[in-house]
């Protein structure tokens, strides 16, 4: 009988190289394009486990502080574009191939000849769903974008948007405590319950699917649950983004975690999304008035009188709405409350601006989308908050066919990392680089940046950038609007550390509130 040495040995060498001879066939894709390959980057390597080994090494909090390590290692790199091992080995491990320089990051992201990173399509695949937009490509990806940008990104939809999410900070802020007797503020933990994810998730559960969490034990126990789903199914997507080599096969075969997933699922199918389908269909078939919502769309009668979309790319498509929102635009909120909280001067004229533009209308009147578009500075600072502090310092992309980038051409098959929260933070690109300075966006379209390219570029750029941009922003700016109006608030947390799970967000982030209406009175 075999002991686990022998398995191993019989089975683990041969796939091994199997591993290896892949590797070396997708690198050694052949070159139609003029130019050299990008060298291997020594900095900061180990032979054995690649730049996350070093990492790890050296007592680092751990893989994901490769990004602030590959900030110092692209910046002692001597060419524009270079080859880095960074899961792995180089003997086993494809290098992935990085850009720092704006101009080359441009090329990569808006050329026909890259795609998105295969692990983000796989990833979302397995994680969020075969039928959502993450997942596709070619004409469905197409159909699919274009019918759901009828319904959320029009001008009517995004100003529902913005009375939606009016409505609900709103509601939240009049439920905070109040001060003390004595005292002029109090403290709220932003991160503690996550109440600005939540916010985030009852209103583009509403917004795109008209489903919406209830105050009563039910529906707040329900409320719960969707929260730990929604947590879980990004920390799955998560892994299986990060994991490299044989791991990103192995990562498959932790079946306790598929399970969990699959039961995450089957619950947000179950009790949140099928539910709303059905209400929805019987409102339509017996003639009362529906919002214009995702719902509606993917619920409409194609060619053939058939819906639109089936409910499996209904439910995909919404939980993928659901985690992005509920992820990622919470964490760019997070960030520019850290922005603001230390720069009290850009907060103040942020406020002065919001007081003018709803200086015309009668107190307590939630701004409209209009005049959300007239807060010029607040935009400013949101774009300054990400171009500092972006929830992704890079973008990934796979090349369908080799792609010439200058002096160097990047094979067939291969991923090229676009790392431009490099030359976001450049002294070469931007003036007073490491400054929060919102003002550079009222003075220039670009920032002011010294050079031409892609510089700051939260939301991605190219034919895959981010879908629900528009939905974000007007979000973002509709929340601290209203926020801002009321509320005056300094930081407490002393030590903001970035953390990563596929999005970087602070650790901590506490503040205290100063209510408006008594520092007036």
């Amino acid at each position: 009988m075999l002991d686990v040495a022998q398995l191993l040995l019989y089975c683990g060498v041969p796939l091994l190289f199997a591993v290896w001879y892949l590797q070396r066939q997708r690198q050694g894709a052949s070159q139609t394009g003029t130019g050299k390959l990008p060298k291997l980057l020594e900095l900061g390597y180990s032979n054995w486990t690649g730049h996350i080994g070093y990492v790890v090494g050296q007592n680092n909090a751990g893989p994901g502080e490769h990004i602030f390590n590959l900030h110092e290692l692209m910046q002692k790199a001597p060419e524009p574009v270079v080859a880095l091992s960074l899961f792995g080995p180089r003997w086993l491990m494809t290098p992935i191939y990085a850009v720092m320089d704006p101009v080359l990051i441009n090329v990569v992201t808006s050329s026909s000849k890259t795609t998105r990173f295969a692990s983000f399509e796989y990833s979302s695949q397995s994680v969020m769903g075969k039928k959502s937009m993450s997942a596709l490509r070619g004409d469905e990806l197409k159909r699919h974008r274009k019918l759901l940008a009828s319904s959320i990104l029009s001008r009517k939809a995004l100003g529902r948007l913005v009375e939606l999410m009016g409505n609900v900070t709103d509601a939240f802020l009049q439920n905070l405590p109040q001060p003390k007797a004595g005292e002029s503020s109090f403290a709220l933990d932003l991160a503690d319950g996550d109440p600005i994810g939540l916010m985030l998730l009852d209103v583009f559960s509403l917004f795109g699917f008209g489903t919406q969490s209830t105050t009563t034990p039910e529906g707040l126990a329900q409320r719960e649950k969707v929260k730990i789903a929604m947590n879980f199914i990004f920390d799955m997507f998560a892994d299986r983004m990060s994991a490299a080599g044989l791991a990103k096969y192995l990562s498959y075969l932790n079946f306790s975690k598929s399970r969990q997933l699959a039961n995450h699922h089957k619950f947000i199918r179950q009790e949140i999304i099928i539910p709303a389908i059905r209400r929805r269909q019987s409102d339509i078939n017996e003639g009362v008035e529906v919002p214009n919502d995702a719902l509606t769309v993917m619920l409409e009668a194609g060619d053939d009188d058939s819906p639109a979309f089936t409910e499996e790319e209904i439910c995909d498509e919404a939980i993928l709405i659901m985690v992005a929102s509920y992820e990622t635009t919470a964490n760019t909120i997070l960030w520019l409350f850290y922005h603001l909280a230390m720069h009290p001067e850009c907060q103040q004229r942020c406020y002065e601006e919001v007081c003018q533009v709803m200086s015309s209308h009668p107190p307590g009147t939630q701004p409209s989308i209009t005049d959300i578009d007239q807060m010029t500075y607040l935009n400013a600072t949101l774009q300054e908050s990400n171009r500092l502090t972006p929830i992704a310092h890079g973008i990934t992309r796979e090349t369908v066919e080799d792609l010439v980038l200058g002096d160097y051409v990047i094979p067939k098959g291969n991923t090229v990392m676009c790392y431009f929260q490099g030359s976001a933070v450049s002294e070469e690109v931007f003036t007073d680089a490491k400054k929060f300075v919102p003002q550079r966006w009222l003075d220039h379209p670009n920032g002011g940046a010294k050079k031409p390219g892609a510089h700051s570029l939260p939301f991605g750029n190219g034919p895959f950038r981010c879908f629900g941009k528009a939905m974000a922003v007007q979000a973002i700016r509709t929340l601290f609007s209203s926020w801002i109006q009321r509320y005056r608030f300094e930081m407490i947390t002393e030590d903001i550390k970035p953390r990563f799970r596929i999005a970087y967000y602070p650790s901590q982030l506490t503040i205290r509130m100063f209510p408006r209406q008594q520092e007036d009175q």
